[in-house]
């Protein structure tokens, strides 16, 4: 069994208030923020096609092993020593690990779609 795992992010905005502290004259105030709703679902190709029909979606994207040379390249990994993204070979292992933990999640459930609020 090959679990697909995508990042749905979706049109419906969240909005939040946040403290926030001016540092020249120690004035708080309170500034609102819109975060858009995402998710991370877990599941057989055939079930992630069938996301909730209420859920209006923006942007999917798949979380998979990447490959030298991939778009992701420098944005979630990077070779280079003096980064502070994971390496190719850190961001594997740590999506292995993960992989691991979600299949585990996934059985756990029943083998149903498994739809984990990620913000």
């Amino acid at each position: 069994m090959t679990l697909i795992i995508q990042d749905i992010v979706l049109y419906e905005k969240q909005t939040s208030a946040k403290q926030h502290t001016d540092a020249s004259t120690g004035y708080k105030y309170m500034d609102t923020t819109e975060n858009a709703m995402s998710y991370r679902i877990i599941g057989t190709k055939e079930q992630c096609e069938n996301t909730p029909e209420e859920w209006v979606i923006d942007e999917v994207f798949s979380y998979a092993k990447e490959v030298k040379g991939s778009y992701w390249e420098g944005i979630v990994f990077n070779d280079d020593p003096n980064s502070r993204k994971p390496t190719l070979a850190e961001y594997n292992a740590k999506w292995e690990q993960d992989y691991a933990r979600y299949e585990k999640m996934y059985l756990e459930n029943g083998s149903k779609l498994l739809i984990l609020r990620t913000s």
